[in-house]
C-alpha cells in the first residue's frame, strides 16, 4: 500500500526541480541512477495525514478507518537530522584562520498527494546551525513552498512552485563585507511556473521564475540596497529527428529590478539579458542522459558607464549510469550574471562540476565530486577561481534511519588581493524519518 505514495512522490519532485532538458523519458535515466532510484526495503514510509492527525484528535476515528476523509489520499513524511561537522576556516579568511565545531538541526516535513494522475504538495524545512566558540555565525534557515501538477493531457501539463525562505549569505560572496559583520540575511518570496507540450516529436515549453529577495540590516550594515526582484523567462522549442535525439533552441530573457534605483557609489542598479541557446538532446532510456546547448547574452545595464557585453554562453549535463552500481553525473555551464559588490556590473561564470556514485551495497553509497567555477568582472580585472572536492558515505540503516558522513575541501584563487582562502570541512549527519 506504500508503494503508490512514495512512487507517486518522487516522479513529482523529478518534474518539478530536476534539470529539464530533452524529452520527458530523459528523466528515466535520472530516476535510474545510484543516487536517485527507488530502494523499497530503505525508503522511508510515511504516514497517511488523516491517521497522523487522528492521533491528536482532528480527524475521528470512523473516517479514518472508512477512508472517507479527503486527507486520506495525502501521505506525510516527517524528518529530523542532526549535523555536527568541524570547518577549519569558518570565515574563509586568507590569513588567521578560524577553525569552529558546529551542530546543525534539519527538520522537515513534506504532505504529498497520492493521486493517480495530477500531484500536489506542502513542504517545509529548515536549517539551524549552532557553533561552538563563534557564535554570531549561528544561522536559522528555512523554506515552506507548495508545489503542484496539473496534467491536461497526456501531452499537456502544467507545474508550479511558489514558496517563502529565509536564508543567510555564505562568507564566499563576492561582497561578504568580512568576519566583524554578521551573516546578510535575506527573505524570499518567489514563484516558479512551468507549462510543457510533448507530443509526436514536438517540445514546446515556458517556464518563468520570480523571485523577491529583502535583504535584512545587521548591526554595523545597511542592506537596503541590495533588495531586488529578479524575473527569468525561459521558452525551450524541440524536435526530436531520431528517436531519443532532440534538437533544440532556447530563447531567455532576465530582469533584475532593485528596489534602490542606486548603489553606495551613485551608480544605476537595473539591468536586463537578452539570450538564446541552440543545442542537443540524446536519451537512451535508463542508461544515458546528455545535453549541450551553446548561444550568447546580451546583458545591458541603466548605469550609462557601464558597459553592455554580448558574451558567449554555453550549458551541458551528463547522467550515465555506467554499470548499476556506478552513476556518473556532469555539468557545464558559462552565464552573464549580475555583481553584487558596488560599482561593479557583472560577472562571467563559468563553472565545471562531476560526480561519482558508487553502490558498493544496497544499503551504502559511496560519493565523490568535484567542481570548478571562474569568475570574471565585467567591469575590473578581478578573476577568482573556485575548486572543491568531496566524498561521502551514505548509510542507509533501515526505512527508519539514515546516516551520512562527508568531507569537503574547497578553496579560492584570486587575483584580488586577500580573497584566496582555504577551507576543510568534516561531519557526520543522522536522520530520523518515516
Amino acid at each position: 500500500m506504500r508503494r503508490g505514495p512514495r512512487k507517486t512522490a518522487a516522479l513529482a519532485a523529478a518534474a518539478l526541480f530536476a534539470a529539464w532538458g530533452g524529452a520527458a523519458s530523459a528523466q528515466t535515466a535520472e530516476e535510474d541512477s545510484v543516487a536517485r532510484r527507488s530502494r523499497p526495503d530503505f525508503d522511508p514510509i510515511g504516514i497517511e495525514l488523516d491517521e497522523m492527525l487522528g492521533v491528536i484528535g482532528l480527524v475521528g476515528k470512523k473516517e479514518i478507518e472508512q477512508k472517507s476523509s479527503p486527507l486520506s489520499s495525502f501521505v506525510a513524511f516527517p524528518s529530523f537530522g542532526v549535523t555536527t561537522d568541524y570547518v577549519s576556516n569558518l570565515f574563509l579568511a586568507p590569513n588567521g584562520a578560524v577553525s569552529d565545531k558546529r551542530i546543525t538541526y534539519t527538520p522537515a516535513l513534506s504532505i504529498q498527494s497520492d493521486w493517480g494522475r495530477h500531484s500536489f504538495a506542502l513542504i517545509g524545512n529548515a536549517n539551524i546551525g549552532r557553533h561552538v566558540e563563534t557564535p554570531k555565525e549561528d544561522f536559522e534557515d528555512w523554506q515552506v513552498q507548495a508545489n503542484g501538477t496539473l496534467e491536461i493531457h497526456d501531452d499537456k501539463k502544467v507545474s508550479m512552485v511558489a514558496g517563502f525562505a529565509r536564508r543567510h549569505s555564505g562568507r564566499n560572496a563576492e561582497d561578504d563585507p568580512g568576519q566583524q559583520f554578521s551573516p546578510i540575511v535575506s527573505e524570499n518570496l518567489f514563484f516558479d511556473g512551468t507549462g510543457e507540450y510533448n507530443a509526436d516529436a514536438v517540445l514546446l515549453r515556458f517556464r518563468a521564475q520570480v523571485e523577491n529577495q529583502d535583504y535584512l540590516n545587521s548591526p554595523g550594515l545597511n542592506n537596503d540596497a541590495r533588495d531586488v526582484t529578479i524575473v527569468n523567462l525561459v521558452f525551450r522549442a524541440g524536435y526530436e529527428f531520431v528517436p531519443g535525439t532532440t534538437f533544440f533552441i532556447e530563447p531567455r530573457a532576465d530582469f533584475r529590478m532593485f528596489a534602490k534605483k542606486t548603489d553606495a557609489t551613485g551608480l544605476k542598479q537595473d539591468n536586463q539579458g537578452m539570450g538564446a541557446l541552440a543545442g542537443i538532446t540524446w536519451d537512451l532510456t535508463g542508461v544515458i542522459f546528455a545535453e549541450f546547448g551553446v548561444g550568447f547574452t546580451r546583458r545591458s545595464y541603466d548605469e550609462p558607464s557601464f558597459n553592455s557585453p554580448t558574451n558567449l554562453d554555453f550549458s551541458g549535463k551528463l547522467i550515465w549510469n555506467v554499470t548499476d552500481l556506478l552513476t556518473l553525473t556532469g555539468n557545464l555551464s558559462r552565464a552573464t550574471a549580475e555583481s553584487t559588490t558596488a560599482g561593479e556590473s557583472g560577472v562571467l561564470s563559468t563553472s565545471l562540476s562531476s560526480r561519482l556514485d558508487y553502490e558498493f551495497l544496497d544499503n551504502i553509497i559511496i560519493t565523490a565530486g568535484g567542481s570548478v567555477t571562474q569568475s570574471d568582472n565585467q567591469e575590473s580585472s578581478r578573476r577568482d577561481r573556485e575548486y572543491s572536492f568531496d566524498t561521502g558515505v551514505t548509510y542507509l540503516v533501515n526505512e527508519y534511519w539514515l546516516a551520512r558522513l562527508a568531507v569537503t575541501q574547497s578553496m579560492r584563487r584570486s587575483n584580488a588581493l586577500d580573497k584566496d582562502y582555504d577551507n576543510l570541512s568534516a561531519g557526520f549527519t543522522l536522520t530520523a524519518r518515516l
